[in-house]
Formats: C-alpha cells, structure tokens, sequence
C-alpha cells in the first residue's frame, strides 16, 4: 500500500529535474540579435587616436595633413576591413592628429596609416597618388622638384582585439613617423659665383633672387632611386633609374646659396643616394659646371646637409659602367 502512495513522486522528480536543467542551460547562453537589429556584442568599438610626428623640417612646411587609415583583418587581404580619410591642421609644434571610431570583430587586425602634407584638409594638392596604400606613387609618374609637400608620415602596426569580453571598447594612440629623410645642399661659392658667371657688372653684387633668375639647377640621381612605398608593409617598394629634376638658385646670404633639396624614401634607418648637380644657363640651355660623385646618407626623419664649392668646382660623376661586367649589381636602397 505504501508502494502505491508514493508513485506519484517520481514523475514530480523528473519533471523538477527537467526544469532546473532547462534554467541552468538558458542561464549560459546568449542570444545573438536578429540581423539588422541592435548591436553585435561579439564587436568591439575601436577608437584609433592617431597623431604625425613632428614636421622633419625647420622650414615652412604645409598648414595641413591629410590622414588614409585602413584596417586589414589579414595583412595579404587584398581589401581592408575599413578605409578613412580627412584632414587635419598642424597645430604650433608643427604636429597634427585626429580621432576615428569603429567597430571590428575580435582578432587580429594590422593598421597601415599614411599622412601627407597639403596645403587644405582635402589633399586634393597632395603629390602622392593616394588610391592605394600598397602602391604609393608620385602623381602622373612625374617625379616632383623640391617641394614640402613630399614631406609624410606612415605608421603600420598590429593590433589584437580580445575574444573575452562582449560589448567590448578599446583605444589606440599611436604616432606617425616620417618613412622619408631630406638632403638639402648649400653652396659655400656664392662671391665666386657671381664674379664667375654674371657679367658685365664692375663690382660683385649682392645676392638676389633676381640675379639668379636666369641659372638653374639639374639634379640627377647617378643609380636607382626609391619612387614608391606600400604602407601596409612600411617600406619602399619602387625604385627607377635616371630620375631628377629642375631646381632653382636660392641665396641664403652673401656666401651661401641652396641648390634645392629633395625627400627620399628610407628603407630601414638609412640609406644612400648618389646624384650629380648641373648648373646651366636658362637662356641659352648651356652647361655651365657640373659637379658629379655626390654621396648622401640619408636618415628617417631627419635631415642631412651637404655643404661645399658645388658651382665652381667642375667634377664629373664618380659612378661609372664597366661594360665588361658580367655579375650582379646589389644596391641597398
């Protein structure tokens, strides 16, 4: 008879059973909102703080920069996750930053930023053709004379976003560093210059920038030079041979002169570059002097200056062809 009375506790066993299981489990599990609905906690809000180191030039350089950001979720993806671009003022360290939020899975992601130097916050006057980072160009393969707007910044790092926590944030500063270095060259023969080239004259004049409107200056790289750079690796991807330009005369003062200055694309923490220097006569064309064999290292971020008689002391190019030469030429660029 006992039997009989507590038949009834098993099937009320089970079904307590059954409902504490079914609380425990739905306790553990989080539902994912329907497509299109609220937000995805399995996305972390990332900010990128971002700022240019400050400008590698004691000189003027431009009042804006323009940033491109892109975000790869692999490095060899051929599209990133997500581009921006704007621009933004240098402030009076000569320095400029801007702020940008977005939202990414967990994992790891690799940043590859590139700023430039314009002279509005469009870059639409930027020298470097911008569509994109893997392959940096001068705009119409035209390689541009001395201008500050050569003068950028790059940044490429890697970045991992946790898979622990959901409705996660984070925040990245990080600086941009110049991938160039710039050379700049001054002519210490500015009197001997004048007695030499300028005629017609009875006493040597002070220097003008109307006395030296009729010479330029032709620089010409001896060996390769780099013409391109991919941000997404931070280093230069591109180098050409018989690359230079045109370049006018500056006096600094009565005994100096600048023959121009250039941007150079460094691969590591230096590199070399050798180049020639041409004076010719902008009326006629003639070559007036040509000093060759010219040998600059090159810095990151910095700039190197090369000083001595440059246009009256003729020297050719130090560089020369062996056409007998049957091996292979290795340049660190």
């Amino acid at each position: 008879m006992n039997a009989i009375r507590h038949t009834w506790l098993i099937p009320a066993l089970t079904l307590c059973l059954i409902l504490t299981t079914t609380l425990l489990f739905t306790a553990c599990v989080r539902e994912y909102p329907e497509e299109g609905k609220e937000v995805d906690p399995t996305e972390i809000l990332l900010t990128l703080e971002l700022s240019t180191a400050p400008a590698i030039s004691s000189s003027p350089v431009s009042d804006y920069v323009y940033f491109i950001i892109e975000l790869y979720e692999d490095q060899a993806d051929p599209e990133p996750v997500f581009h921006y671009g704007t621009g933004a003022a240098r402030n009076s360290s000569g320095t400029a930053g801007i702020s940008v939020s977005t939202s990414l899975h967990a994992g790891e992601h690799t940043l590859a930023a590139f700023a430039v130097s314009c002279n509005d916050s469009t870059g639409d006057d930027s020298v470097y053709e911008l569509s994109d980072l893997r392959n940096i160009t001068f705009k119409g393969g035209e390689y541009p004379g001395p201008t500050p707007l050569k003068e950028c910044y790059s940044l490429t790092t890697k970045i991992d976003l946790p898979y622990e926590v959901w409705f996660a944030s984070d925040t990245l500063r990080e600086e941009l560093t110049a991938p160039v270095g710039k050379v700049e060259v001054i002519s210490e023969d500015a009197a001997e210059f004048v007695r030499t080239y300028i005629s017609g004259l009875s006493s040597v004049p002070a220097l003008s920038d109307e006395n030296m409107d009729n010479y330029g200056l032709r620089w010409s790289y001896d060996l390769y030079c780099p013409v391109g750079f991919n941000a997404v690796t931070g280093s230069p991807n591109k180098s050409e041979t018989g690359v230079g330009f045109v370049t006018d005369l500056t006096p600094l003062n009565d005994e100096e002169i600048l023959l121009g200055y250039d941007y150079i694309f460094v691969n590591g923490d230096a590199t070399t570059v050798n180049f020639s220097l041409n004076l010719y006569d902008k009326t006629t064309g003639e070559t007036l002097n040509t000093y060759g064999g010219i040998e600059a290292e090159i810095f990151k971020g910095e700039t190197t200056t090369l000083r001595g008689n440059f246009l009256t002391v003729d020297r050719e190019p130090g560089v020369n062809i062996d056409t007998e030469f049957d091996g292979d030429i290795n340049i660190n660029i």
